[in-house]
């Protein structure tokens, strides 16, 4: 194995991180001239550790739950969706998610009681609401009872996600 390389001042300003030459995860840069032990590999992008949360999707279209799922699991979630609000209540103490998207009008019970319910259940869960309506009134009650955020149809998915990403960082998951 070869002795570790020391570094110039100006790529110590380079932002280059030494590593012990020969070692795994080390490539050649051609354009430098330097050996294959000079330059470490790009590695590849991990996801985040907060990816291996629970969360539950509850809306009564099916088209809708089946998106939602299928971003999310590929976002490196664990999903489960519901098309009713009664089937998600009973599943809630046994899955246990750490997030819920709830639907805010449904059939049977509506996403604003579910709110509450789960609120005064689980507070530690957290709650964002989607909602197809054009008026962000009732979505705006929703965040006075106790949802984290609310996102509308159609989802603008980079906006679901950070905002996923943002409740599992504030919470520590």
């Amino acid at each position: 194995m070869l002795a570790p390389t020391l570094l110039s001042a100006e790529e110590e300003r380079t932002n280059f991180e030494p590593r012990v030459p020969g070692s795994a995860g080390w490539t050649s840069r051609p354009e430098s001239g330097r050996s294959a032990e000079a330059w470490p590999a790009p590695e590849a992008k991990a996801k985040p550790a907060v990816s291996r949360a629970r969360i539950m999707v509850v809306d009564d279209m099916a088209d809708v739950q089946e998106l939602l799922s299928d971003f999310l699991e590929e976002e490196g979630y664990t999903v489960e969706a519901f098309g009713n609000a009664s089937d998600a209540l009973l599943r809630l103490d046994e899955f246990r998610p750490r997030v819920i998207l709830l639907d805010i009008l449904m059939p049977g019970l509506s996403g604003l009681s579910v709110l509450e319910q789960i609120r005064a259940t689980n507070p530690e869960v957290g709650i964002i609401m989607v909602t197809g309506i054009g008026d962000d009134t009732v979505a705006r009650q929703t965040l006075a009872l106790g949802a984290f955020d609310y996102v509308t149809k159609p989802i603008d998915f980079d906006y679901l996600k950070r905002t996923v990403e943002t409740f599992l960082l504030m919470r520590g998951t």
